[in-house]
Order: structure tokens, then sequence, then C-alpha cells
């Protein structure tokens, strides 16, 4: 699943993306694209928090619904 941040704001902002309550990755840019790798069921919550010192800090997040694995079908083998 890739996640992409999208923040706006002079500084630059520090943008921190949280899954549940724990942060997983922080850094100081517009444009914060993670891809995470280790999917599973107990998955809630994604945010993203930015901030620059300035202003209001912002703040949004996504309930994330994990119904089953992927499953990936290719072309049947030759025979």
């Amino acid at each position: 699943m890739t996640i992409l941040c999208i923040a706006l704001g002079t500084p630059t902002p520090t943008v921190t993306l949280y899954l549940g309550r724990h942060a997983i990755r922080t850094d100081k840019t517009r444009h914060l694209v993670t891809t995470l790798n280790n999917i599973t069921k107990d998955m809630s919550q994604i945010s993203c928090y930015a901030e620059n010192g300035y202003g209001t800090p912002m703040q949004t997040s996504r309930n994330v619904e994990i119904e089953h694995k992927p499953y990936v079908k290719g072309p049947s083998p030759s025979r």
C-alpha cells in the first residue's frame, strides 16, 4: 500500500505519517510518499500530521479496512 501525504507551507513543514498511534516516518517535505509492505487486518487508521512552527498544525486521517489477502492471477502456463 502506498501512502501519499501532501502538505503546504512556508517554511517547509515537517510531515509525520502515523499508523494507529505509532509514527512510521517523519521528514521535512511537502510530499511524503511511503510504501507499507506488511499490511495486516489489525490496521485501523492512517494519519498524516504536518507542522512548520507557524500557524496551526494540520492533520488528516483515514480509516482502513483490510478485507482479504491480495490475490494475483497471471496467465495460465502453456502446455
